[in-house]
């Protein structure tokens, strides 16, 4: 395990370093009772999530509209009315917000007292002298600074951190998730694929690595702000050039999901890192076992072999909120 830690800490350090996205995965199997440690890389893909909405659309929906009528403004009552549209649009906020804070996933710009703040104030703030002479669509992407580029400023800012963060509760303990970021993740299907080699033993193979290729599907569940938990069933495919002939295995593996915050996907540093890591502990059973001539084992290896449960230890590096991003509806 020391290897493996370290392998870990140096890992979470290059992704801190590079400039650029990074992609990093990798699983380490324990011994097989025998043949072993294996390990290499892991893909994995969230295919599908089951749980309640969180409307974003509409909430986009609904901020296009503020953003048109206000500009259409040219009387106080137009601009009273506009107000009420833009009053509904941080309700619609606050209601989303109120969904993620009860999963305890916080982040900046995203509590009710901070929108208010932030948001409901430059609402309540808004003139008529601050609405732009000349009404139009493209208008707000030419709006001079002020009181109204300060509101659709700020506003657009809460939902692009809430589109990440959405994103980031929909893909968390996997490599990417194909999940829309509209879902609220409670339950979810995955599928994977693992390639695996364990150094040559003499007393194994003849002295020849052994390759280890698995395809998984498995269902996994949220449990809260650190922690999911599932179960993969695994195809598994054993190879080398030391042994007699190849052959196909099946698997169970019950896991558990350690991760930060999923909020914490917009803090900077530590925090963003620890976001959008995941180490997997998982325990696999491979059915019936192994007989020690299958991976060409020595004489004075046992017979039979991986009768318990062999541990596994995956680290994720989640991609999809860095790759991922709102499309801005102004």
């Amino acid at each position: 395990m020391r290897s493996f830690t370290l392998s870990t800490i140096l890992g979470a350090l290059m992704l801190v370093l590079m400039p650029r996205p990074a992609f990093a995965w990798f699983e380490l199997l324990d011994y097989l009772s025998g043949p072993g440690r294996f390990y290499g890389p892991k893909f994995d893909f969230r295919v599908k999530c089951f749980g309640p909405s969180r409307h974003l659309d509409e909430l986009d929906q609904r901020l296009a509209l503020a953003i048109r009528q206000t500009l259409a403004v040219r009387n106080q009552g137009e601009l009273d009315a506009a107000k009420v549209t833009w009053s509904g649009a941080l309700a619609t906020l606050k209601s989303i917000g109120g969904q993620t804070n009860k999963e305890k996933l916080k982040f900046q710009l995203f509590e009710d007292k901070q929108l208010d703040d932030l948001i409901g104030s430059k609402i309540r703030a808004l003139e008529l002298k601050d609405i732009p002479s000349q009404p139009g669509a493209l208008a707000i992407r030419a709006l001079e600074p002020g009181p109204l580029k300060d509101l659709v400023d700020t506003t657009e800012l809460a939902l692009d951190q809430l589109f990440t963060v959405s994103a980031a509760f929909v893909s968390t303990g996997i490599f990417v998730s194909l999940c829309s970021p509209d879902i609220e993740r409670t339950w979810a299907i995955e599928t994977g694929y693992t390639t695996m080699q364990a150094d040559s033993n003499t007393g194994w193979a003849h002295d020849y690595p052994i390759r280890l290729n698995t395809l998984s599907v498995g269902l996994s569940r949220r449990l809260g702000d650190f922690v999911d938990e599932g179960v993969n069933l695994g195809l598994n495919h054993f190879s080398s050039r030391g042994m007699d002939d190849p052959f196909w295995k099946g698997s169970v593996e019950p896991f558990i999901d350690i991760h930060g915050a999923t909020g914490w996907v917009n803090r900077c540093g530590f925090a963003r890192v620890a976001a959008l890591l995941t180490l997997r502990v998982g325990a696999v059973w491979f059915f019936n076992g192994f007989e020690r001539e299958q991976f060409a084992g020595a004489p004075d290896k046992q017979e039979h072999l991986g009768s318990g449960p062999t541990f596994s230890y995956t680290l994720f590096f989640d991609v999809t909120p860095l790759v991922w991003r709102r499309t801005r509806v102004f």
